[in-house]
């Protein structure tokens, strides 16, 4: 129980009226001083049963842009749990933008985190969470070269010292994180640059969400990407990966109910012809969406 439930204060006052009343007010039977202590118990469990409830069915999806080139995507389920997808830039600034997205909605336990790629900052990421945070699991990509390789040894020995079970996974694999829930990240390189184009795409048993870098349209899997985009209700289009430098259209879908760009930038690159019908969002810090599981 986090403190971020708003009803937690009404609770800790009625206890402390029930604890006053118990030390001021001496029944010769005890069982009536003890029906203070248990009305707040039931109101307790009453509340918080009715809070998570409104929640559930549903997956909250909240993508955090960080910074130009640091991305984060944070689950929560409603219930307590938090998976997040990529851990930032290294920076205190990122860790706190993810718990405090974390906390927003009501999560207080990271089930797991999910990386991408392998990025030498994502070492000093993974130390403030594991440090501070109660993480469970941590899953990994297949490294595709010595460098990947390197990395993932000297994460996977941390995470060890932190009692953090360790998973690997490959390309378009299917990460059943949450129950109703699978998430499948993709990597695809570019010519102009080191850094991979990224796909991460949320599917519960009736919508999808697909994270995408922006600059898709030079990678050498267009094809497949645009198939997802078709196939997704919602879009984020992030700044992960290289800089957007050519124009791109969004995959005709009547389907698609937003697309969220991370800064004004975006818009200016699309076609008006591509947005006939869609509605989009500029977000320049922080986004939720709401996914029916």
């Amino acid at each position: 129980v986090s403190i971020n439930y708003p009803f937690i204060l009404i609770i800790a006052l009625f206890l402390g009226i029930a604890l006053v009343y118990s030390l001021a007010v001496k029944r010769r039977n005890i069982f009536i001083s003890l029906i203070p202590f248990v009305s707040v118990v039931v109101l307790f469990v009453v509340m918080i049963s009715f809070y998570n409830g409104t929640g559930k069915g549903k997956i909250d999806v909240t993508y955090v842009n960080v910074n130009t080139s640091s991305d984060m995507l944070v689950l929560t389920d409603n219930v307590g749990n938090a998976i997040i997808c990529d851990v930032g830039n290294g920076s205190n600034t990122s860790y706190y933008k993810a718990l405090d997205v974390m906390y927003d909605a009501r999560a207080v336990d990271v089930r797991a985190i999910v990386l991408t790629k392998y990025l030498n900052y994502h070492n000093s990421s993974l130390q403030m969470m594991f440090t501070k945070e109660k993480v469970h699991e941590l899953w990994l990509p297949y490294p595709k070269n010595e460098d990947d390789l390197g990395i993932m040894k000297m994460l996977v020995s941390k995470a060890e010292t932190y009692g953090v079970k360790v998973f690997i996974y490959e390309d378009g694999d299917a990460l059943s994180l949450f129950e109703n829930t699978n998430m499948r990240i993709n990597n695809y390189s570019i010519d102009r640059s080191v850094k991979p184009i990224s796909t991460v795409c949320i599917i519960t048993d009736k919508e999808v969400l697909t994270y995408c870098s922006s600059a898709y349209n030079e990678c050498d899997g267009i094809s497949e990407i645009e198939r997802r985009l078709r196939n997704s209700n919602f879009i984020i289009f992030g700044d992960s990966g290289p800089n957007l430098k050519t124009p791109y259209t969004v995959p005709e879908n009547d389907r698609t109910e937003y697309i969220v760009f991370s800064n004004e930038t975006r818009a200016s690159y699309y076609e008006s012809s591509g947005m006939d019908g869609i509605e989009y969002r500029v977000v320049p810090d922080w986004c939720r969406i709401s996914l029916d599981e």
